[in-house]
């Protein structure tokens, strides 16, 4: 979480921000950071495959 923070108010420069904006960063790097965890497939060729997306949910 601090990370998280730290990314949105000391690297971003803000200082004040909407719930439902703050909300929408967080899901922004929760997105990213599941994409960044998940082991990638392989084909029998060893080429990467395509990852499978999670759809993302709206507002």
């Amino acid at each position: 979480m601090l990370s998280f923070f730290h990314k949105v108010f000391v690297e971003q420069g803000v200082r004040s921000i909407a719930g439902v904006e703050l909300a929408d960063h967080l899901d922004d790097e929760l997105f990213a950071l599941i994409d960044f965890l998940r082991p990638q497939r392989r084909t029998p060729g060893g080429q990467s495959a395509t990852k499978q997306k999670i759809p993302r949910r709206e507002p």
